[in-house]
């Protein structure tokens, strides 16, 4: 009997001690120290904060994810934690117009950005199902999908479901490949084989591609004929997706995404993750019904986001307003124009929206453009979108449209300084990933040299294309930081290194701006932090480590201790 009470006794000493320990950690937890951030080499590199009274630092410090104290010098301290930068510092990146659930499914996809001809995506198809041998895809339960073909590298003519099956391997897959913007799908005949025959009539806004022959489908006509065919992901899917996608964007310093488009279903499984703390961006979402350009008020029931669109967990995940479409895109010619394409004038574009009210404006409106910085109207631009047009735009536009309306960049940025952060600060800037990469400073190189980042040119050489529109490296750089705050009326609270602001930032390479930025598409992030938390890279156990492991390890010792005093003990001491 003495033996089981020296067993239990010790039992309760450990327990305690136990609890007692645990209570002291999750106690430490939730009262934070603050850590003084400094740049390793002081006499080369710096901070840049965007703030005009301290525009460079060598320090700051974070608390509770927040900057409390910005540095010109590095200040004289103690006993508080300091951790170094190595590289340039620059506030935390925000991409003004992306998807984030499209941008993860491409990761499980086949790329077809490039491919020259049909002929090519069928190998990449091959390559893909070759990588992912036995694992279904292809079938009716399964289909192979794809992102990134242009009937420009194809000689100007729309593929077909014909062309894609002249491969045996592939003539009996369900196959569906979203065109570069993302405006139209190019199907197999498995999926052509699930229509109606004859094929059923575009429906209003949508096209159905039948020269040279069927299997594409653009705008509504692929929302209301193929896309309901496909099979649905489920949520352990699009939540797989979600964390591909923010891994990726973090590696380029991306710490907010203005999601343009995301339907309430898609948010309820943000809404999951933001309480598992499972969010390593902010996302600003765009509500957008199952059926485009709709009203929807019974998808939004259970949305607890509608409850505080100013942010939920953290501020991690925010409401920033409802997508709508107004027309197609410029490579498929779904743009909707008030005159007809300069290479096929039997159209001027596909509208998804009332046809005559929108046109009446424009037309009664020319002037428009020039007013937008008046009347403090925020431009949402994506400089990628111009530099992979260009290829094409003069055979779609002509010289007339391009030189006066077309890809404006610099014309509406303000001609003056901000004077403060009410005013009107400029465009925010994007990629709309997935249809253009998202790597923000190749949207920065876009801009301020007006050459393709993939391959340093332009349709009117070196010096870029259109060159009066190109922005200033700093211009740039507040499309993505500052002015993309001001957008999501949040200025106050990011978009800068400034005391009172959330801790998003990053380190890189080296200093933007050194040869006219056209080392821009060369920066390479070594570091992305968000709300004072190193987001990328995860390789460093101590970013890693959670208090649970501190109590695991403190019960150890504790267990180790007890049990020996207990084995020391006589009988007749206890």
């Amino acid at each position: 009997m003495s033996q089981f009470r020296v067993i239990s006794l010790g039992g309760v000493v450990v327990a305690g001690l136990i609890a007692l320990v645990a209570s002291f950690i999750v106690l430490e937890s939730k009262t934070s120290t603050s850590t003084l951030y400094c740049v390793s080499n002081h006499s080369s590199s710096h901070i840049t904060t965007l703030n005009s009274s301290i525009p460079h630092a060598k320090c700051f410090r974070v608390k509770d994810g927040i900057f409390t104290d910005i540095f010109e010098d590095i200040p004289m301290t103690n006993d508080e934690e300091v951790k170094y930068l190595d590289g340039y510092v620059y506030p935390g990146l925000i991409d003004s117009h992306g998807h984030i659930l499209p941008y993860g499914e491409m990761l499980e996809s086949v790329l077809l950005y490039g491919a020259e001809s049909v002929a090519e995506v069928r190998i990449r198809i091959k390559e893909f199902l070759k990588k992912h041998q036995g694992e279904g895809y292809g079938s009716r339960e399964k289909w192979i999908r794809g992102i990134g073909w242009d009937q420009a590298y194809f000689g100007g003519v729309m593929p077909t479901a014909k062309e894609l099956g002249e491969d045996p391997s592939l003539s009996d897959l369900y196959i569906m490949l979203d065109r570069v913007d993302v405006h139209c799908v190019l199907t197999s005949q498995k999926v052509l084989d699930l229509l109606p025959n004859p094929l059923p009539k575009a429906p209003p806004g949508g096209v159905i591609i039948t020269e040279p022959g069927p299997g594409v489908f653009c705008d509504n006509a692929m929302d209301a004929i193929i896309y309901p065919l496909a099979p649905k992901p489920d949520v352990a899917q699009k939540t797989r997706w979600f964390h591909a996608a923010f891994a990726e964007l973090n590696k380029v310093g991306i710490v907010g995404v203005g999601d343009a488009g995301m339907r309430p279903d898609d948010v309820s499984i943000l809404e999951s993750m933001v309480h598992k703390d499972e969010l390593t961006i902010r996302i600003d979402v765009m509500l957008e019904c199952a059926e485009r350009n709709t009203y929807c008020p019974e998808e939004t029931k259970g949305l607890k986001l509608l409850d505080s669109p100013d942010g939920m967990g953290a501020d991690m995940l925010m409401l920033g307003g409802v997508k709508l479409f107004a027309d197609g895109a410029l490579g498929s010619w779904g743009a909707a124009l008030l005159e007809p394409y300069s290479d096929k004038p039997e159209t001027s574009g596909t509208m998804l929206i009332n046809e005559t009210a929108l046109a009446n404006v424009v037309k009664n409106h020319p002037h428009d453009q020039r007013r937008i910085t008046k009347m403090g109207i925020l431009p949402s631009i994506q400089p990628t979108h111009a530099t992979t047009d260009m290829a094409y735009a003069l055979s779609r536009l002509g010289v007339e449209r391009l030189t006066h309306s077309a890809y404006r960049m610099q014309s509406l940025f303000p001609s003056s300084p901000l004077n403060t952060l009410s005013d009107y600060p400029g465009p925010v800037l994007g990629s709309d990933f997935p249809v253009e990469p998202p790597n923000p400073f190749h949207g920065m190189y876009a801009a301020v040299t007006r050459l393709n980042p993939a391959t340093g040119e332009s349709p009117a050489g070196l010096g870029g294309w259109y060159p009066e529109e190109k922005l200033s490296v700093e211009q740039a750089l507040l499309g993505f930081t500052r002015n993309a705050a001001y957008g999501w009326f949040k200025e106050e609270r990011m978009g800068a290194i400034e005391k009172g602001k959330w801790a998003d930032f990053v380190v890189v390479d080296r200093e933007l701006g050194e040869d006219g930025g056209k080392e821009l598409r060369d920066v390479v992030v070594k570091e992305t932090w968000v709300g004072g938390r190193r987001v990328f890279p995860l390789n460093d156990r101590s970013d890693q480590v959670s208090w649970i492991d501190r109590v695991y390890g403190t019960i150890s010792n504790i267990v180790d201790l007890a049990m020996g005093w207990t084995k020391g003990a006589s009988r007749e001491d206890l």
